[in-house]
């Protein structure tokens, strides 16, 4: 393993507590845009023994990977402590092992909170926003001060883990406005889920066929190693590496630098026809709304292919179009990316960029959506998980 790893630990008010190197057996981590990312590290019990204090609630952890010899050292993962275990083998050698959480938890820990003060007191169940400005409000709106969220919620204004936390404000974010406005229902969703499902409805206008639309993803940034933002962006979120594009990265068998790839198709769980109800309250049985969202290309694909689900909710537009959006044809490319020297993670490419995957002759543009690290015995091992560009 050319790479070299190591690991600072944080108490969970900040404070630095120590530098992990030779002690670890074993670490793997997993990042993913829009999720909720895991890490796991286990130590040896060597002389002096691990001090089990250093294993504390929400205790900081940054992973810092150098891909080569001479390179920089790069933060590659924060997370939280969220659990811990020890073990002894029958040889007596007692493992230290700690797991937990990257930053994308803390929009994972929040529910949206509708009340707003200046509507005189009345709860806002549904927005209506562009994506991108949804997305900020929300955040701001249930991890920092917002328009009227308790002190007891905020950790943007302070927070008590040395941190700087924060939303890309939307003078400096990027534009995703031609994802178009929606209208969302907000009250008591889960944060995390909120964007996710916000995320998946602007690729609906993109598959719909409009001229305008963008894809809009989400992350919580690491600007650095106790700066916290949460971003938006445009149409992809890294580098275009791909084929078409004027700095390509060829990923391939026959270039050497592509192991055990796989190609899947799957249309069984298709909708190509989402409806969306809303039952009024105290009326019974009966509905004051209906919506219907098509994918005639889809339908139109051949006899037989009107493929119809339905959900119940408000905005029945939106829910329609959400109904439609997780019943899309699933498209699936699966690979390991084997370093070369043209090819090294962390410098040739990185999570969130977009790349060409060349496999029986065909080519496949796909995003490279998290990566899955698992170091053991000097070994490393990097799997991309991929996303099908359509």
């Amino acid at each position: 393993m050319n790479a070299q790893y190591e690991v600072e630990l944080y108490s969970p008010e900040g404070a630095y507590l120590k530098t992990l190197t030779k002690r670890i057996t074993k670490l793997a981590y997993q990042r993913h845009l829009g999720e909720v990312g895991q890490f796991e590290v286990t130590l040896a019990d060597r002389l002096p023994p691990i001090d089990t204090s250093l294993f504390r609630l929400n205790g900081r952890v940054q992973i810092f990977r150098k891909p080569y010899a001479g390179a920089t050292s790069r933060l590659e993962f924060m997370g939280f402590i969220r659990g811990w275990k020890y073990e002894t083998d029958n040889k007596g050698v007692t493992r230290y092992t700690f797991h937990g959480e990257d930053q994308n938890g803390l929009l994972a820990s929040r529910v949206c909170w509708p009340f707003i003060p200046y509507l005189n007191g009345f709860w806002q169940d549904v927005y209506t926003e562009y994506i991108d400005t949804l997305m900020r409000t929300m955040v701001n709106n249930n991890l920092g001060a917002g328009e009227d969220n308790p002190s007891l919620r905020d950790v943007m204004t302070s927070n008590g883990a040395g941190l700087t936390i924060g939303a890309e404000a939307s003078a400096t974010a990027t534009s995703c406005t031609l994802a178009g406005k929606v209208s969302y229902n907000v009250a008591g969703v889960n944060l995390l889920e909120l964007c996710r499902g916000l995320s998946e409805l602007s690729r609906t206008f993109v598959a719909g066929g409009a001229t305008s639309a963008v894809p809009v993803y989400f992350d919580m940034c690491t600007d650095s190693d106790t700066v916290l933002t949460f971003r938006t962006r445009p149409t992809r979120w890294g580098m275009n590496r791909r084929a078409d594009s004027g700095n390509p990265l060829a990923i391939g068998l026959a270039a050497g630098n592509l192991r055990i790839p796989a190609w899947r198709h799957d249309r069984m769980a298709e909708v190509t026809a989402g409806m969306g109800l809303y039952f009024a309250p105290g009326d019974g049985d009966s509905y004051n709304g209906k919506a219907w969202a098509l994918d005639t290309a889809r339908i139109g694909e051949g006899p037989l292919n009107r493929r119809e689900a339905c959900a119940v909710g408000s905005p029945v537009e939106t829910v329609a179009h959400t109904v439609l959006t997780d019943g899309e044809a699933r498209s699936e490319f699966t690979g390991m990316i084997q370093e070369t020297a043209g090819c090294r993670y962390g410098v040739h490419w990185n999570m969130g960029d977009e790349l060409t995957a060349d496999f029986l002759r065909q080519q496949y543009n796909v995003m490279v959506m998290g990566v899955r690290v698992e170091c053991e015995a000097g070994r490393e091992s990097i799997e991309p998980i991929m996303e099908v560009m359509e």
